[in-house]
């Protein structure tokens, strides 16, 4: 399973600035009582309240929020949800803006992006509204490929495998040899290769590393 490049990714959220003198003091105040440990989730409706811990339990849900902008989640290491569920720590990237979380982290089946609402915490609890819970993003690299006939900018996967987008050009993104891009997409197999080195993609959404 791949990791998130987490000082990446940190920078790209910065985005989320923080606005006006009271927000600023609001923000840092919950941001600090955000961190540390947090287990045994309990569900009402579309609220979530968790229990502060010491630490994450071994077989169980959890989360971790670090003051570096990182950011754990115990999760299940598979899509089998029968037990006994084995569980493994997933890392990933974490900031704030006013009472809106935004998490990127890894998880079994590739990169998921959640939007939490923090609607209390304090020294025991956290409750949240899970606004928005996305997955299926995958990361990768760019490659030049336009010297060859045919082809064009590519995206190389973790597994080496390659990906031959055909709409890369519809997103204001600044190509670049290596350049690490989070994106979604979907393959287009009514369409042939070009460039004969992996398979026929459009993309429904890029996160550029750079302006996060």
């Amino acid at each position: 399973m791949k990791n998130l490049r987490v000082q990446n990714i940190f920078c790209f959220l910065l985005i989320f600035l923080f606005n006006g003198c009271e927000e600023k003091i609001e923000t840092e105040h919950n941001s600090e009582l955000l961190i540390g440990y947090w287990i045994n989730p309990q569900i009402v409706d579309s609220l979530v309240t968790f229990s502060k811990s010491s630490k994450l339990v071994d077989a169980n849900y959890g989360i971790a929020f670090h003051s570096d902008g990182s950011f754990i989640e115990r999760n299940n290491s598979g899509w089998c949800a029968t037990p006994p569920i084995s569980y493994s720590n997933f890392k990933g990237s974490w900031v704030k803006n006013d009472s809106l979380v935004i998490i990127l982290v890894d998880y079994w089946g590739g990169i998921a992006r959640y939007q939490w609402k923090i609607i209390d915490v304090g020294d025991n609890k956290l409750v949240v509204n899970k606004i928005k819970v996305e997955y299926n993003y995958d990361i990768g690299k760019l490659k030049n490929y336009t010297g060859l006939d045919g082809c064009g900018w590519i995206i190389e996967l973790a597994d080496e495998s390659r990906l031959e987008p055909i709409n890369l050009d519809l997103f204001d993104l600044q190509l670049a040899e290596n350049k690490e891009i989070i994106f979604k997409y979907h393959q287009r197999t009514d369409l042939g290769s070009y460039c004969m080195i992996g398979k026929v993609i459009e993309i429904d959404e890029i996160i550029d590393l750079t302006k996060m």
